[in-house]
């Protein structure tokens, strides 16, 4: 309705039925769902032969496959197995995306803040001040060329730089804490593998035991290590933190045995690229209580954001505003 011509991700949920037409973003936009049809079947669908239907659903999909891969840059490729962990969705639009994300990847558990859509600016009065102070210090961490003394004062005037930045910030030692990272690698590698040293300084015992922890950290990153090959160290990083008192977080107040949800609509919604439109149920999150679950397919329509459930999932509202979104149901 402002004059563009080429389909957006906005448009391909608008037709896939998440978001309903005539629906207020921002509130200033108001989306207009022929028009979103309209530009998904000159621009996509129409070029490659297939329905809008399925256009809308696969543009959906590249979406998701990008977010993917994104995660798997931040998790799988630094060692972490993301089924291991819940997937925090962030964003107005991640509750239409967030759990596709977690099915692609095989997470279990999504959480979803009512506050989803201001994350940014709600972590921003929760988070503590930090100052990251990063050198570099060539050394091999062998006996006979290791020096402690240089490294041990190399840490120090890293923490006391910290140190001073946060004291100009109005916090006094007190109410601070810094934890140190070490990148590593073996002697004649081209990559580095990152430490985590919790001590201010490093007597024999202490290099011995950051040695093993790199062996350890190189064998699950790279499935090996090299315990006999010396290590070198490359890259010191000291993170210095200002501790805020915390606000106090409210939580939501309910019955201790809510009754069944009920939705306060219906509307068509498109699952999978080659199913048809069902009717589907929409909830309205102001109207759901904490302990309510909601099942799969369904849409949560918030204030700020709309959270897709498709089939196999299911999302109870938690008394700290968020929901949990996991398998079943």
């Amino acid at each position: 309705g402002k004059g563009g011509r080429e389909p957006t991700v906005t448009d391909a949920n608008l037709a896939l039925g998440y978001l309903p037409d005539g629906a207020l973003l921002g509130g200033s936009i108001r989306l207009n769902r022929q028009a979103a049809l309209d530009a998904i079947r000159s621009k996509v669908a129409e070029p490659l032969g297939i329905s809008v239907e399925r256009a809308a659903f696969g543009i959906t999909t590249l979406v998701n496959l990008n977010m993917v891969n994104g995660i798997r840059r931040v998790s799988i490729e630094r060692g972490h197995d993301p089924r291991d962990f819940a997937l925090i969705g962030a964003g107005g639009a991640a509750g239409m995306h967030v759990v596709r994300l977690a099915e692609e990847i095989g997470m279990h558990t999504v959480l979803i803040p009512k506050v989803a859509s201001g994350l940014c600016a709600f972590g921003q009065i929760l988070s503590d001040v930090r100052y990251d102070q990063l050198t570099s210090l060539s050394m091999r961490l062998d006996a006979e060329h290791v020096d402690l003394a240089q490294l041990n004062q190399t840490l120090a005037g890293l923490r006391q730089q910290g140190l001073a930045n946060l004291r100009e910030d109005g916090f006094g030692d007190q109410a601070s804490s810094c934890h140190y990272t070490l990148e590593m690698r073996y002697l004649g590698q081209i990559h580095e593998c990152s430490v985590d040293l919790q001590q201010h300084s490093l007597d024999e015992a202490g290099l011995a035991a950051l040695i093993s922890c790199f062996h350890s950290r190189h064998q699950t990153l790279y499935s090996y290590s090299e315990p006999a090959s010396p290590v070198e160290l490359v890259n010191l990083e000291c993170s210095v933190i200002g501790h805020l008192p915390r606000p106090p977080q409210p939580e939501l107040q309910g019955p201790a045995e809510p009754p069944a949800p009920t939705a306060q609509s219906v509307r068509p919604m498109l699952f999978s690229a080659d199913g048809e439109s069902q009717p589907t149920p929409v909830f309205n999150g102001n109207h759901l209580l904490p302990g309510q679950t909601v099942h799969g397919p369904c849409v949560i329509e918030e204030d700020t954001t709309n959270i897709v459930l498709p089939p196999g999932w299911q999302a109870r509202l938690e008394p700290s505003a968020t929901y949990r979104v996991t398998r079943g149901g």
